[in-house]
């Protein structure tokens, strides 16, 4: 009954001030349950020998089965797609369990090559509270050879050595007490600080440290940017490659993270905050309707120029509720995080609305705030400020996450608890009238 009360005051208020909005929907809440999508998906690739003697290298990275915090996917029915029958066909396993089908034409011959592969893809997201005991700093003393080589990458767009760079992520993580605090603030951050463009408009410089000056880019930058400052955190960060499976027919590939979290290992998340398209799913930085191909940038693809395409024939299987009251568990040691969202009040309405503060050509901007934190107890969010972009063709979403974490203190006992208040908040107006509240109820178990 609380949680009905507080959306019917929520829409009250809102509509008080002339905000349209549905009474039904909160504009500040979390997901909880799955995201389930099947996908039958087929990559093409066309390639041009620019000679009939031109011998034909393809080095495709393939979709395989994968599983980390939030996300899985399961991968069937792996098929190549040659045309002609390659004169090498072989199968090569590398780091990040990327798998590489490889394939030569020793002559090029006179007509294009086809290189690619249909694949059944199930992947799942689940939305709810992640417990972790992966504290920060980060202990390095026993890390896997991948998250160590992160570290140390010196690859030439990932400038995590920069003074620039060192001291936004001296900033991300000042006071964070656990791993996926400051991954969820370095997300948050680089995603309010730079515009993003949209994935096929190539940027003037792809690396993190011309992002990060100049404060514009594509998915590649969001993923550069992001994991430099990571790295620069002490956090093992890499980029990621795939595709989102969100239309019959995906312009580009897109590019996000994955972060090495001690207790999850290696975990991917959105970088960009890419729409889902016909609104299936909020976007956040979880992953529903990713398939990933490939985790770090390893291997080129093919030593003669290509044409790419993507098709995609899916079904949504299950869907995550909206709710405002979450509930948890943990231990002394441990701590809990909820991933929630801001969705603004121009998602309800036709983008043929009259101007107005709330038109179609406005941007949303929101403050919030924590509530009721008790004596002793840790609590933070990754964004105090969020501001909801206008909505442009191929542009942002109408939606914005962030991360809730709570830690009890380290001397709490069984039985203790703590009920705290997420509060967002108009800004635009000089009262900052209340416009969503989402309570967290943290129980210390035994």
């Amino acid at each position: 009954m609380r949680g009905i009360a507080r959306t019917l005051l929520l829409a009250a208020s809102i509509l008080a001030l002339g905000l349209p909005v549905a009474a039904a929907d909160p504009i500040l809440f979390a997901l909880e349950g799955v995201f389930q999508q099947k996908t039958d998906y087929t990559y093409t690739a066309t390639l041009t020998p620019e000679t009939s003697e031109e011998e034909v290298r393809v080095n495709l990275s393939l979709p395989v089965d994968r599983s980390s915090m939030g996300h899985s996917q399961t991968v069937t029915d792996l098929e190549p797609l040659w045309s002609p029958t390659p004169d090498i066909d072989h199968r090569e396993f590398g780091a990040f369990d990327n798998a590489y089908a490889i394939a030569t034409w020793s002559m090029g011959g006179e007509g294009d090559i086809i290189a690619g592969y249909s694949v059944h893809c199930v992947e799942e997201t689940s939305y709810g509270p992640f417990i972790t005991s992966s504290s920060y700093p980060l202990d390095v003393s026993n890390l896997p050879e991948t998250a160590r080589n992160a570290l140390s990458t010196d690859f030439w767009a990932i400038q995590h050595w920069e003074p620039e760079i060192q001291a936004v992520a001296t900033e991300l993580s000042a006071n964070a007490r656990t791993q996926i605090e400051v991954i969820a603030n370095t997300l948050g951050w680089v995603y309010e600080n730079v515009s993003i463009d949209a994935c096929y408009a190539p940027a003037e410089g792809a690396d993190a440290l011309w992002t990060l000056r100049n404060r514009i880019g594509n998915c590649v930058n969001f993923s550069f940017l992001t994991t430099a400052l990571l790295i620069a955190s002490g956090i093992p960060a890499v980029p990621s490659y795939g595709v989102v499976s969100d239309n019959a027919a995906p312009e580009v590939g897109h590019a996000w993270i994955a972060a090495y979290i001690g207790d999850f290992g290696w975990v991917e998340f959105e970088s960009s905050n890419w729409t889902p398209s016909y609104g299936e799913v909020p976007a956040t930085f979880l992953m529903s309707q990713h398939i990933t191909m490939q985790v770090s940038d390893e291997r080129g693809f093919s030593n003669t120029p290509f044409a790419e395409a993507h098709a995609c024939s899916f079904e949504i299987l299950e869907r995550p509720r909206e709710v405002l009251d979450v509930f948890g568990e943990v231990t002394p040691g441990e701590a809990i995080s909820w991933p929630l969202t801001v969705r603004s009040p121009v998602f309800y309405e036709s983008k043929m609305l009259p101007s107005g503060i709330y038109g179609p050509h406005k941007d949303y901007p929101v403050s919030l705030s924590l509530d009721g934190v008790p004596d002793g107890w840790h609590a933070s969010i990754s964004l105090d400020e969020i501001l909801i972009r206008e909505q442009r063709e191929g542009g942002p979403a109408d939606s914005r996450s962030f991360l809730l974490t709570v830690v009890p203190p380290d001397d709490a006992a069984a039985g203790d608890a703590a009920e705290i208040g997420v509060v967002a908040r108009y800004a635009d107006y000089a009262s900052q009238p209340v416009v969503g509240t989402v309570t967290a109820r943290v129980t210390v178990g035994d």
